[in-house]
């Protein structure tokens, strides 16, 4: 069994939702003092209630997309995915697309799956990303692509 998912998964579902929110916290205290603590003045009412709603929504945005990342490993047969508190078993042959992000950070792999199961229909993950090397995080992706056909090939042999 290979683990595709980052092995940061966990800090990318925790930690980065919350260092996000604290810098435009930090940023929107530091607007209202003009950037000095000694002698601040909270700004008028519209703005503030503005800015708090701004950030309430950037906050349940970013721990919403962190939330829904989930540890993925294969292997010749299955997907092995959990979430927090569930673990599902898919087989590979209900893979039936897997697309990966380029333009937004952590990059993401995304599959679909033909059948329902406990984590829903569709899995999200970060692949894993060595730092040291220049090998772009999409393998990932191209590998269970690969892993995938491979398995469709040999049930369709066994099947004649």
């Amino acid at each position: 069994m290979k683990l595709l998912s980052s092995y940061l998964t966990p800090v990318i579902k925790t930690a980065y939702p919350l260092l996000f929110t604290f810098l435009c916290c930090v940023g929107i205290c530091s607007s209202w003092t003009g950037g000095a603590i000694d002698g601040a003045v909270l700004p008028e009412t519209p703005k503030l209630v503005l800015e708090l709603l701004l950030l309430a929504a950037l906050a349940v945005l970013l721990f919403g997309m962190a939330a829904r990342l989930m540890t993925v490993a294969a292997d010749e047969e299955k997907l092995y995915v959990s979430s927090c508190f569930k673990r599902v078993e898919v087989p590979l042959e209900m893979v039936t697309d897997i697309t990966d992000t380029r333009f937004i950070n952590p990059r993401t792999v995304t599959v679909r799956l033909g059948c329902d199961t406990p984590l829903g229909r569709k899995i999200i993950f970060v692949p894993r990303w060595n730092v040291g090397s220049f090998r772009h995080p999409r393998s990932a992706a191209s590998a269970l692509r690969v892993l995938v056909q491979l398995r469709k090939d040999e049930l369709m042999g066994q099947g004649q």
